[in-house]
């Protein structure tokens, strides 16, 4: 009986000291370990030894066998004992990353970013971008992509997240926004229209104070039956043909018909061309009244406007042929 007692006590010591005490507390330092989707504990305890990070195997397993850990990358310090690590991993204490997507960037922009930070692979990103199921879910109707809908912000992620998830809180966002910004003009157009002009109005500027004006030239062109003449439209619809964003555009861009060209289309383009930010949103859902129908960079980030032909030209001899040459 005193014997099996002892046993007892020494087992109980060892438990203590497997689970309490950290394995080396002599030097500090830390290490980042990542538990994969579908890892076993068993998997899990053997790699936290591969790492040194706890004594032995055995114990764990014994004890932990049947304890479920939450996948993500977690930062462990060598002066955690085994109760804090698997403590951590229960509550999904996991390393939270913060992406900011700019304003004005496109799926496929936000797809490389992502890869850059090791997130989420840029297929995966603009697989679900494109899934017409998950997009119906999202909004409602049916789409191409969600070009236009992934609301730029700077979102909190972590190591495994999937997709899907970050995608459905990008386009909450994009609701949540969009229903909120009050309006009392009476475009005639639908939300999707709405946010293909906001992507112009994003692309053209990049002056908050000059996106209603810019959007105004848009109306104003649509009520005439111009077209709209965006040159951030033959850039995007060159991207789509040649899987890259090229920096330039020659004459023979401006006269090639793409989906995306709004120099030889009339009207609106096959999507949005970005994805536009609030004050984007809010300069189309309430523009200035104005009767501009041209605009010309001045090359230092705003425009002169004009409300003829003449006027126009003028500009662009000032700020652009004169430059060139």
């Amino acid at each position: 009986m005193i014997k099996a007692l002892y046993v007892f006590f020494i087992f109980c010591v060892l438990c203590a000291w497997a689970f309490f005490i950290p394995p080396y507390f002599y030097e500090e330092s830390a290490k980042r370990f990542e538990i994969q989707p579908g890892d076993s504990t068993r998997k899990i305890i053997k790699n936290l030894k591969k790492d040194d990070l706890v004594y032995s195997y055995f114990p764990y397993v014994l004890f932990l066998r049947w304890t479920r850990f939450q996948a993500g990358e977690y930062l462990l310090s060598s002066k955690d004992n085994a109760y804090q690590i698997f403590r951590n991993f229960s509550l999904g204490k996991v390393i939270t990353y913060d992406i900011t997507f700019p304003e004005g960037f496109n799926m496929f922009e936000m797809a490389d970013l992502l890869e850059k930070h090791q997130l989420i692979s840029k297929e995966e990103f603009l697989k679900w971008c494109r899934d017409s199921e998950f997009i119906s879910s999202l909004l409602g109707e049916k789409l191409d992509s969600l070009e236009g809908y992934l609301y730029p912000n700077t979102y909190k992620m972590t190591k495994g997240m999937q997709a899907k998830k970050l995608i459905g809180l990008m386009v909450g966002e994009f609701l949540r926004n969009y229903q909120g910004i009050q309006s009392s003009f009476d475009s005639g157009l639908t939300r999707h229209q709405l946010v293909i002009l906001a992507s112009l109005v994003e692309k053209e500027t990049g002056a908050a104070w000059e996106r209603p004006l810019i959007a105004s030239v848009f109306y104003n062109r649509l009520k005439k039956g111009m077209k709209f003449q965006s040159d951030p439209t033959i850039l995007y619809g060159m991207m789509m043909e040649l899987g890259f964003m090229p920096k330039n555009i020659r004459k023979q861009d401006i006269r090639k018909k793409t989906d995306y060209n709004t120099y030889t289309l009339k009207g609106f383009p096959k999507g949005p061309i970005a994805n536009p930010g609030r004050h984007a949103l809010e300069a189309v859902l309430n523009p200035e009244e104005t009767s501009y129908y041209y605009f010309v960079s001045k090359n230092d980030g705003t425009h002169v406007f004009s409300k003829d032909i003449e006027s126009h030209e003028r500009a662009v001899d000032r700020y652009q042929r004169s430059k060139k040459k």
